[in-house]
């Protein structure tokens, strides 16, 4: 009875919370509560594209267990267990889509997939001495309510007329962008040596020119046909593993990196001119003007749209239908930027 008291406030707490990371958390503290085990991580999964196709990258989003307390001290030593113990697992689950279970004479390992969508978005991994039928069903079950709530919450980061992230959750994603631009001891060190290496990530804000004048002149049902539009062309020429929002209106963002500049701007000019090719129907063009800022670890994301902001109005005072770098703006001359305020204030 104790037993599924424990399990019922587990499942209460887990599904308390409403960001996805906060979330995730919650998950590896519940089991490693339930189970005391000795290592429990969990995986985001992301989908990359390169120059050879779509990559998987892993990174550690949450740890537990006796061995694996997560700090500064004990990083070497999670990453260790990952590799060691984790990945030839983690790489036959990602192939095989299905749950991994290894048995040694020292302690029982396992790998499950958490759907997020179509794909795979999490991978759970728990280590312990010995793994009873029991422990991996308690294991499951935990699990499937976090896909299922994950599902939910899903439903409601999107725009309904687009399928792109809706403004609401943008706070969350950029927030966690910038916590990773800190190159410290909590990053892999293959994300610092591309931080280092001049690779940033890169949001550019974009709305479509002279929207107002297809409304009136189309009706509204018309522009809405067009923002979906829109929207469908940025799933085809963004990445995978970009982040696109619809941001209000007729105003979208996307967010992208680890890259270079030049790389940043050529992926949005890219994006600009098909938008510009493509045909909208009764319009014979439709044209988008973009604002484009690199993502500083010591910003924020209202910090981060404001510089965004400036150089996509530059863009639309300057003729529309092109592309604003709000860093080459500044050191330009064209516009100002902000002093920064002090924390101090005199009374």
């Amino acid at each position: 009875m104790v037993v599924l008291e424990n399990i019922i406030d587990s499942v209460v707490q887990i599904t308390r919370h409403k960001e996805e990371y906060v979330l995730a958390e919650s998950l590896v503290t519940t089991i490693n509560q339930l189970l005391a085990v000795d290592v429990i991580l969990l995986l985001e999964i992301l989908f990359v594209e390169t120059d050879d196709g779509v990559e998987t990258r892993s990174s550690i989003v949450a740890a537990g267990g006796s061995e694996a307390i997560y700090n500064d001290d004990n990083v070497a030593t999670i990453r260790s267990t990952a590799r060691d113990v984790f990945n030839p697992l983690v790489e036959k689950c990602l192939d095989q889509q299905d749950k991994q279970v290894i048995e040694s004479s020292a302690y029982s390992a396992y790998v499950l997939p958490v759907l997020n969508g179509a794909k795979i978005g999490y991978l759970l991994c728990v280590k312990h001495k010995t793994l009873s039928d029991t422990d991996i069903c308690i294991i499951e079950g935990m699990t499937q309510v976090f896909a299922n709530y994950l599902q939910i919450l899903s439903e409601g980061k999107h725009d309904t007329l687009t399928g792109l992230l809706n403004r609401r959750v943008f706070l969350e994603k950029v927030n966690r962008i910038i916590q990773f631009s800190h190159s410290d001891a909590s990053m892999e060190e293959n994300d610092r040596r591309q931080l280092h290496t001049g690779e940033k990530y890169w949001l550019g804000i974009f709305d479509i020119d002279h929207f107002k004048r297809v409304n009136d002149t189309y009706g509204h049902l018309y522009g809405d046909e067009v923002l979906i539009m829109v929207g469908a062309l940025m799933r085809e020429c963004f990445r995978a593993g970009d982040l696109l929002f619809r941001y209000g209106g007729e105003e979208f963002i996307a967010v992208i990196g680890p890259t270079q500049q030049a790389a940043a701007i050529m992926v949005f000019e890219r994006f600009r001119l098909q938008i510009s090719q493509k045909h909208f129907g009764q319009i014979d063009q439709v044209t988008l003007s973009i604002g484009l800022v690199e993502i500083h670890a010591d910003d924020n994301p209202t910090t981060v749209v404001g510089h965004a902001d400036q150089a996509l109005y530059y863009a639309k005072e300057h003729g529309r239908n092109q592309l604003a770098v709000y860093s080459e703006l500044v050191d330009a001359g064209k516009i100002v930027q902000p002093e920064a305020k002090s924390d101090i204030e005199m009374f």
